[in-house]
């Protein structure tokens, strides 16, 4: 067996007819567009909450003190460079083949 039926086997999935390919097209082009619409609309109406938003901000007060937390840190900034390299070093595939 091929292994495009073998995986149609597997899966009890079967080709598709042409009136079915058509619908299916039909159906992605209009999810398509749904999607287009709803990016654009998300486009349009950001800046407007965005100014809406910043009308109603509240002016924040100064403050009397500094806080014994803040501060920068270079063990803060050493720390997030270990992470990196780290996380690089051991989450990095392998580039062999699985396969022989």
């Amino acid at each position: 067996m091929s292994g495009d039926a073998s995986f149609r086997k597997i899966l009890g999935t079967r080709r598709r007819t042409a009136p079915e390919k058509l619908v299916m097209a039909k159906v992605r082009c209009m999810v398509r567009k749904l999607l287009m619409a709803g990016a654009a609309a998300s486009l349009t109406a950001a800046p407007i909450a965005a100014q809406e938003a910043a009308v109603n901000a509240r002016q924040s007060a100064p403050a009397s003190g500094e806080s014994a937390l803040g501060g920068d840190s270079a063990l803060i900034y050493l720390l997030g460079i270990a992470v990196v390299a780290a996380s690089i070093v051991f989450l990095s595939e392998d580039d062999d083949p699985v396969s022989p």
